[in-house]
């Protein structure tokens, strides 16, 4: 009998999310090399709110920087 292994989506937060779209992130290195030992039949999910949380932040100059983006950029 050959058993099926079900593998369960990766919900990325917004915290890392957005160190995972911004180079200049302190996290962004941790980010980056988790996202490479993601397999590649895993599937990586994303809920509205994070999607929304991270244009806020892209927005946001006191996250951004002098990196901010419009809301079309980003």
């Amino acid at each position: 009998m050959t058993r099926s292994i079900c593998t369960m989506p990766a919900l990325l937060d917004i915290n890392v999310l957005l160190a995972l779209v911004d180079g200049a992130h302190a996290d962004h290195p941790t980010a980056s090399q988790w996202l490479s030992t993601v397999s590649g039949k895993q599937e990586i999910a994303l809920g509205r709110m994070v999607q929304t949380g991270l244009l806020r932040l892209l927005n946001n100059p006191a996250v951004m920087g002098s990196a901010v983006q419009t809301g079309t950029a980003a």
